[in-house]
Protein backbone atom coordinates (compact mmCIF):
# COMPACT_ATOMS: atom_id res chain seq x y z
CA UNK A 1 0.00 0.00 0.00
CA UNK A 2 1.17 3.76 -0.83
CA UNK A 3 -0.30 7.21 -1.51
CA UNK A 4 0.34 8.16 -4.69
CA UNK A 5 1.38 11.86 -4.14
CA UNK A 6 0.85 12.99 -7.86
CA UNK A 7 -3.23 12.07 -7.69
CA UNK A 8 -3.48 12.14 -3.73
CA UNK A 9 -4.97 8.12 -3.75
CA UNK A 10 -3.74 5.04 -2.00
CA UNK A 11 -3.33 1.85 -3.63
CA UNK A 12 -5.24 -0.86 -2.65
CA UNK A 13 -4.21 -3.37 0.03
CA UNK A 14 -3.07 -6.61 -0.97
CA UNK A 15 -4.93 -9.93 -0.19
CA UNK A 16 -1.70 -11.16 2.02
CA UNK A 17 -1.60 -7.80 3.91
CA UNK A 18 -6.11 -7.83 4.37
CA UNK A 19 -5.03 -11.86 5.77
CA UNK A 20 -2.37 -10.55 8.21
CA UNK A 21 -4.59 -7.51 9.56
CA UNK A 22 -7.71 -10.24 9.78
CA UNK A 23 -5.23 -12.43 11.44
CA UNK A 24 -4.12 -9.84 13.77
CA UNK A 25 -0.81 -10.68 12.39
CA UNK A 26 0.73 -7.13 11.80
CA UNK A 27 2.66 -4.65 14.14
CA UNK A 28 0.31 -2.29 15.67
CA UNK A 29 1.22 0.35 13.77
CA UNK A 30 0.32 -0.96 10.05
CA UNK A 31 -2.36 -2.40 11.37
CA UNK A 32 -3.32 1.70 12.58
CA UNK A 33 -2.47 2.21 9.06
CA UNK A 34 -4.76 -0.84 6.90
CA UNK A 35 -7.71 0.43 9.74
CA UNK A 36 -7.17 4.07 7.85
CA UNK A 37 -7.08 2.76 4.33
CA UNK A 38 -10.55 0.57 5.17
CA UNK A 39 -12.31 4.14 6.63
CA UNK A 40 -11.93 5.16 3.34
CA UNK A 41 -11.51 2.38 0.76
CA UNK A 42 -14.95 1.20 0.01
CA UNK A 43 -13.23 -1.67 -2.32
CA UNK A 44 -10.86 -2.56 0.28
CA UNK A 45 -13.75 -2.76 3.39
CA UNK A 46 -15.87 -5.04 0.48
CA UNK A 47 -13.09 -7.21 -0.30
CA UNK A 48 -12.12 -7.84 3.54
CA UNK A 49 -15.92 -8.21 4.42
CA UNK A 50 -15.36 -11.50 2.19
CA UNK A 51 -12.89 -12.51 3.27
CA UNK A 52 -14.59 -12.00 6.86
CA UNK A 53 -17.68 -14.14 5.53
CA UNK A 54 -15.31 -16.78 3.96
CA UNK A 55 -13.53 -17.57 7.31
CA UNK A 56 -16.48 -17.59 9.14
CA UNK A 57 -17.74 -20.42 6.74
CA UNK A 58 -14.59 -22.07 7.18
CA UNK A 59 -14.95 -21.77 11.07
CA UNK A 60 -18.46 -23.34 10.55
CA UNK A 61 -17.34 -26.37 8.56
CA UNK A 62 -14.61 -27.20 10.69
CA UNK A 63 -16.96 -26.90 13.77
CA UNK A 64 -18.93 -29.38 12.13
CA UNK A 65 -16.78 -31.62 10.87
CA UNK A 66 -15.09 -31.72 14.66
CA UNK A 67 -18.76 -31.98 15.87
CA UNK A 68 -19.25 -34.80 13.59
CA UNK A 69 -16.35 -36.75 14.55
CA UNK A 70 -17.03 -36.79 18.26
CA UNK A 71 -20.40 -38.09 17.46
CA UNK A 72 -19.07 -41.24 15.20
CA UNK A 73 -16.51 -41.01 17.86
CA UNK A 74 -19.38 -41.59 20.75
CA UNK A 75 -21.15 -43.55 18.96
CA UNK A 76 -18.54 -45.93 17.97
CA UNK A 77 -17.01 -46.68 21.22
CA UNK A 78 -17.77 -50.23 21.90
CA UNK A 79 -20.53 -51.40 24.01
CA UNK A 80 -19.20 -54.93 24.30
CA UNK A 81 -16.40 -56.33 26.31
CA UNK A 82 -13.20 -56.02 24.42
CA UNK A 83 -12.42 -59.21 22.47
CA UNK A 84 -9.41 -61.78 23.71
CA UNK A 85 -6.98 -62.91 20.50
CA UNK A 86 -8.92 -66.29 20.76
CA UNK A 87 -11.94 -64.39 19.62
CA UNK A 88 -10.20 -62.21 17.12
CA UNK A 89 -8.24 -65.14 15.55
CA UNK A 90 -12.02 -66.45 15.24
CA UNK A 91 -13.18 -63.95 13.73
CA UNK A 92 -10.83 -63.71 11.15
CA UNK A 93 -10.46 -67.17 10.00
CA UNK A 94 -14.61 -66.50 9.13
CA UNK A 95 -16.63 -64.00 6.61
CA UNK A 96 -18.34 -62.30 10.35
CA UNK A 97 -17.25 -60.73 13.19
CA UNK A 98 -19.03 -59.22 15.95
CA UNK A 99 -19.85 -54.94 15.59
CA UNK A 100 -18.73 -53.36 18.72
CA UNK A 101 -22.73 -53.56 20.37
CA UNK A 102 -22.75 -57.25 19.22
CA UNK A 103 -24.49 -57.15 15.93
CA UNK A 104 -22.60 -59.51 13.51
CA UNK A 105 -21.38 -57.97 10.50
CA UNK A 106 -18.76 -58.24 7.82
CA UNK A 107 -15.17 -57.30 8.66
CA UNK A 108 -15.34 -53.86 7.80
CA UNK A 109 -18.88 -53.36 8.36
CA UNK A 110 -20.98 -51.34 10.50
CA UNK A 111 -23.82 -52.03 11.30
CA UNK A 112 -27.22 -50.47 11.17
CA UNK A 113 -27.19 -48.97 15.06
CA UNK A 114 -23.89 -47.22 13.63
CA UNK A 115 -21.08 -49.30 15.39
CA UNK A 116 -18.05 -50.79 13.49
CA UNK A 117 -16.75 -54.51 13.19
CA UNK A 118 -14.14 -55.26 15.91
CA UNK A 119 -11.66 -55.94 13.24
CA UNK A 120 -12.41 -52.41 12.06
CA UNK A 121 -12.54 -50.87 15.75
CA UNK A 122 -9.31 -52.49 16.38
CA UNK A 123 -7.46 -51.62 13.20
CA UNK A 124 -6.99 -55.02 11.78
CA UNK A 125 -9.18 -54.62 8.49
Amino acid sequence: MYVNKKENTMKCLSEDILELYLDGEMLRTAADVVYQHLSICESCRNRRDKLVSFQERITRIFKSESLIHEAERVVASPITDMPTSEQITEWLESDMCPATDGCIVEHDGICSHGYVSWLKYLGLV
